[in-house]
């Protein structure tokens, strides 16, 4: 934390450190720091949130924390801060047990139905503001362990930075959903969509 505090004072782009959390799943501690920049948009567009609190099915506590990195506007993401975390809540509820799967299940259920909610709003507003997600879920297993489950929409990426023997290395835990890739390109083709070089791959 103090390295990220100290880098911050040296980068005038960096607009501050703004928050740092630490909570629990038992008795593992976790510490959650972010840091944000505006760069060259007119408003922040990006959002995070770092308490995230669920209850399993049958009670157990699940902690996370998520990014969401907004484009073409804030209303998505100020959306997202709100209705997905009451939509993972709704949706890990409906499972009879806590396990890597019905998590997994949640998760995605959690991210279609918030974003259908959200498309009928846009609709609505007639604005095409979205975001990319990033969100990170902490939830105990067997015999006092815990787990990590982490899930990605577009193209924002979670690392792991691991320091084995002295030596840090990255370990990549998502991989982007970006236009160029073949598979995605086929998904977003055959829901009626366009993708097209525009210095970049977009849909």
């Amino acid at each position: 934390y103090q390295q990220v505090v100290d880098r911050a004072a040296d980068d005038s782009k960096l607009q501050k450190v703004t928050e740092v959390k630490e909570t629990s799943v038992g008795r593992l501690l976790i510490s959650v720091g972010a840091a944000t920049w505006q760069g060259n948009k007119d408003v922040q567009e990006d959002r995070y949130q770092t308490d995230i609190q669920l209850e399993g099915p049958n009670g157990q506590r699940i902690v996370g924390f998520c990014v969401f990195d907004g484009h073409s506007g804030s209303l998505c993401v100020d959306v997202l801060l709100d209705w997905l975390p009451r939509n993972l809540q709704k949706c890990l509820s409906a499972k009879s047990s806590l396990t890597e799967e019905s998590l997994r299940q949640a998760v995605t259920e959690a991210f279609v139905l918030t974003d259908d909610e959200f498309l009928a709003k846009a609709r609505e507003r007639e604005v095409l503001d979205g975001s990319c997600a990033l969100v990170c879920l902490i939830y105990p297993s067997d015999r006092g362990k815990h787990r990590m489950l982490m899930a990605n929409l577009g193209d924002s990426r979670a690392v792991l930075c691991r320091s084995q023997g002295g030596r840090l290395s990255a370990i990549r835990l998502t991989d982007d959903h970006k236009p160029g890739r073949a598979d995605e390109r086929k998904r977003i083709e055959a829901k009626g969509g366009v993708v097209d070089m525009q210095g970049v791959w977009r849909c």
